[in-house]
C-alpha cells in the first residue's frame, strides 16, 4: 500500500529538569531520555508524508504486516512484548491487543516476526531459542470469531545457548528494560549500546560531554571504569550506571551475571585495509615521535592509569583501543568525529600529541593501522 515502517529509538542527550539542567542522572525524572517509535513513511504516490507514533515496545527490532486482515505485529526485545496495530495502512489505524511473551521465568527475547496463513504470529524468541505462537483473539477474525483472548504456544529450544548459564543470564539482563536497571523501566543497557556497542551519542552527565564507549572486546583488563576512571572494578561501573540510571539496581549475583555476559563479549569485527599503509601505520604508532605506546600498550592498547590532559575532566582514563574503528566519534567528549579529526587537530586539543605535524600520507597510514586494532 507505497508504505513503509520504521521503528527507532530517539535518544535525548540533554535532559531539563524545571527549566535548568538535570545533572547526575540520565534516567531519572518524570520522562524518559529514550522513547521508541514507529515512522509511517509514505512512498510512491505518497511521497513526502510521515507520521510518527510513540509505542511502548522498548528497542523494537522486527515487524510483520498481516496483508489479508491489515495488522502489524511490533516485537519489543527490552519489553518482551508484542504489539498489534489494527488497520495499519488506513487512516483509521488503531492500536489493537498487546501481550507478554515471557513464559514464567523463561524470558524469549524476541528479534523476528512472521505472520502464519491462518493469521497467527509466529515469534522467534533469541532468548529461550525457540518459536513461540501467538494468537490475538478478534472479534472481526473469521478464524476466531467473537473472541478478545490471546493464546500463546511456546514451541522447543531449537539449539542451546553458546553462553554458560550465567552469561546467558547477563545477556538476557542486558536486553532488559526493568525497573532494577532504569526509573520506571524506561531504560535497558542495550539502549545505549546497542550490540554491546555504542549509540555513537554524546550524553550530558554531571555537566560534562561524555560519550557513549564501546563494550565489546574492551571490558577484560581495562579498569579501572568510566571516562574518569572512577570506578575501579567492573562490577563497581555497573553499580554506579543503575544509579545514575535511576533504578532500584540488581542484587550482587545480577551484577555478576551482568559482568560474566559483558566479559564474554568478543571484540567486534575490524575492517580489511591496504596491508602495506597498515605496517606504515604501525611504524609510526609504535615510533617514538608520536609516543602513542607510552599509554597505549599491551593487548587492550591501555596502560590502564589516569592522566591530566586538557578538557573538562580532571583526570582522564585511557581508553583501549580495541575496536576502533566501531567506536566513533572519539575522546571523552566526543568532540572528534573521525579518526582523521583526532589525528589532524584534536590530539594537540587535549594536550595529548601533537598529530598536526603528520603529513596526509601519514595520517592515512595510521588510520588505517588503529582501524584495524
Amino acid at each position: 500500500d507505497h508504505q513503509a515502517v520504521v521503528p527507532f529509538q530517539r535518544e535525548t542527550p540533554v535532559q531539563q529538569k524545571g527549566g535548568g539542567e538535570r545533572v547526575s542522572s540520565y534516567g531519572g525524572g518524570a520522562e524518559a531520555p529514550i522513547i521508541h517509535e514507529l515512522a509511517f513513511l509514505g512512498v510512491g504516490d505518497h511521497k513526502d508524508t510521515q507520521v510518527i507514533a510513540q509505542i511502548s515496545q522498548h528497542q523494537p527490532r522486527a515487524l510483520a504486516w498481516d496483508g489479508v486482515r491489515d495488522n502489524l505485529y511490533v516485537a519489543g526485545l527490552g519489553t518482551d512484548s508484542l504489539l498489534q496495530i489494527q488497520r495499519a495502512s488506513q487512516v483509521t489505524i488503531a492500536a489493537g491487543m498487546e501481550t507478554t511473551l515471557a513464559n514464567g521465568a523463561t524470558k524469549c527475547g524476541p528479534d523476528g516476526v512472521a505472520v502464519a496463513d491462518d493469521g497467527a504470529v509466529l515469534v522467534w524468541c533469541s532468548f529461550s531459542r525457540s518459536v513461540e505462537r501467538v494468537r490475538f483473539g478478534d472479534a472481526t477474525d473469521p478464524a476466531a470469531p467473537g473472541t478478545r483472548d490471546t493464546k500463546l504456544a511456546p514451541g522447543p529450544s531449537l539449539l542451546p545457548s553458546a553462553l554458560t548459564a550465567d552469561e546467558h543470564a547477563g545477556m538476557e539482563l542486558f536486553a532488559s528494560a526493568s525497573p532494577e536497571v532504569s526509573r520506571r523501566g524506561g531504560l535497558a543497557c542495550a539502549s545505549c549500546h546497542p550490540e554491546v556497542r555504542a549509540d555513537g551519542l554524546s550524553w550530558r552527565i554531571d555537566k560534562h560531554e561524555l560519550q557513549t564507549p564501546l563494550l565489546a572486546g574492551r571490558v577484560v583488563g581495562t579498569h579501572p571504569y568510566k571516562w574518569d576512571g572512577g570506578d575501579p572494578t567492573l562490577r563497581d561501573s555497573l553499580t554506579s550506571t543503575m544509579k545514575r540510571l535511576g533504578g532500584n539496581g540488581l542484587d550482587a549475583k545480577q551484577t555478576s551475571m551482568l559482568a560474566a555476559y559483558l566479559e564474554a563479549v568478543p571484540a567486534v569485527r575490524t575492517p580489511t585495509r591496504e596491508p602495506a599503509a597498515v605496517a606504515r601505520g604501525k611504524a609510526l604508532f609504535d615510533g617514538p615521535a608520536l609516543g602513542c605506546r607510552s599509554c597505549h600498550d599491551g593487548k587492550s592498547y591501555t596502560d590502564q592509569e589516569r592522566h591530566k590532559l586538557a578538557g573538562t575532566l580532571a583526570e582522564s582514563d585511557t581508553p583501549s583501543l580495541v575496536g576502533l574503528a566501531a567506536s566513533a566519534p572519539y575522546y571523552h567528549d566526543g568532540s572528534a568525529a573521525t579518526l582523521e579529526a583526532l589525528l589532524r587537530d584534536r590530539g594537540a586539543v587535549h594536550g595529548m600529541a601533537d598529530t598536526a605535524k603528520l603529513l596526509d600520507k601519514q595520517v592515512a597510514d595510521l588510520t588505517a593501522f588503529l582501524e584495524t586494532l
